[in-house]
């Protein structure tokens, strides 16, 4: 579906997500406070301290989920601004 992106991972995501593939659903769309977020654990440090896999998508698939979200959104028309 054109709203429906392939994501990419050079390294995959620690397990249960550790695919080389993520698929963005831009069809579901919402609003969620980033403290809700899950962040998947990695590991601790000699402390104790929790670490967690924080990853940084790059600005070609940026622009590429914006364009799926345009679609979902049914605004197709303005992926020619992106």
């Amino acid at each position: 579906m054109p709203y429906h992106y392939r994501l990419r991972l050079d390294e995959p995501l620690p397990r249960p997500y550790d695919n080389d593939t993520q698929w963005v659903k831009a069809d579901m769309v919402v609003t969620v406070c980033f403290n809700r977020l899950f962040l998947p654990l990695i590991g601790t440090d000699e402390t104790g301290r929790r670490n967690y896999d924080v990853r940084v998508v790059d600005d070609a698939d940026i622009k590429k989920i914006r364009e799926c979200m345009l679609h979902a959104l049914g605004m197709v028309t303005l992926t020619e601004y992106l």
